[in-house]
């Protein structure tokens, strides 16, 4: 029987992934933030630790042997944490992990990373594709492309077959209460919501079983190195997004459209704020 082992089993990519996995007849172990709630993926058949992925000791007798690995754990952007603390869970945790994979000679390697790696560097207009030259504006970010380097060094030392999957906002069943999407449902139960001239720009969202959907076949195909962008095919203006949206949650929304020079100055200087904090400001340029 196959197995595989997935990091962040309990959160929203991780529990669709271990579904998806038992339903080929997988065998599913995983370990959990000790302080995320694992009750979603008590009754899946699946063999979990709490611990820490940078504190090899907490979960190293639990990953078989010759197994398949789904790194999905990361810290997230909204978590606002230091460059320490992103460093730490981000970078020294896949170290850890990638230690772990060498001395247990796993078959595959699947490393789900963040579009953040490429930054605001895209221009308008432009598409950003897996040749977009990274430029991450946040500790997030850059942590995720240290980490990225990480594994593409694993992979020119080991040979074994390696997928970075690069995603960007996730919606769907099981999301977190803080999630991005989330948090745009909540905006469309206020009054008034601004559209940038007039919300013609294109939104990234993306359903969770879609991804969940290509993370498997990236799972499947993997022979050597790869990076790859994953995201729906159908894209969608951001007027579209919260539209719709408001249609069920409020219809009396008012929509007020603005001029994008309006924002210029202020967004810059929120970009500025940003690098010097290390972390996206509420207001800037993104």
């Amino acid at each position: 029987m196959e197995k595989v082992f997935i990091t962040g089993a309990a959160g929203f990519l991780g529990k669709h992934l271990i579904k998806e996995f038992k339903d080929r007849g997988y065998e599913v172990y995983g370990i959990v933030k000790p302080h995320h709630n694992t009750k979603k993926i008590e009754n899946l058949d699946v063999k979990f630790v709490k611990g820490e992925i940078f504190n090899k000791k907490d979960y190293f007798d639990l990953v078989p042997k010759d197994c398949s690995v789904v790194h999905c754990y990361s810290l997230s952007p909204g978590a606002h944490e230091t460059e320490e603390v992103y460093q730490k869970q981000n970078v020294e945790a896949t170290k850890v992990l990638l230690e772990v994979c060498r001395e247990k000679k796993i078959k595959k390697l699947i490393y789900i990373s963040s579009l953040s790696v490429v930054g605001p560097g895209a221009k308008d207009g432009e598409m950003m594709t897996e040749d977009s030259v990274p430029n991450p504006d946040n500790f997030y970010g850059k942590s995720k492309l240290a980490a990225e380097k990480l594994v593409k060094e694993y992979y020119n030392e080991t040979k074994v077959p390696v997928s970075v999957l690069r995603l960007s906002t996730l919606f769907g069943p099981g999301a977190h209460k803080n999630a991005a999407t989330l948090r745009l449902f909540r905006f469309m139960k206020k009054p008034v919501h601004v559209l940038l001239d007039g919300g013609e720009q294109e939104y990234e969202l993306n359903y969770i079983k879609n991804i969940v959907h290509g993370v498997i076949l990236a799972y499947d195909k993997v022979e050597s190195f790869g990076l790859y962008n994953l995201g729906d095919v159908q894209k969608k203006k951001y007027k579209e997004v919260v539209k719709t949206m408001a249609k069920y949650i409020n219809p009396s929304v008012k929509f007020i459209s603005l001029p994008r020079i309006l924002f210029v100055l202020p967004a810059k200087v929120g970009d500025f704020i940003g690098e010097v904090r290390g972390k996206r400001f509420v207001f800037d340029s993104r």
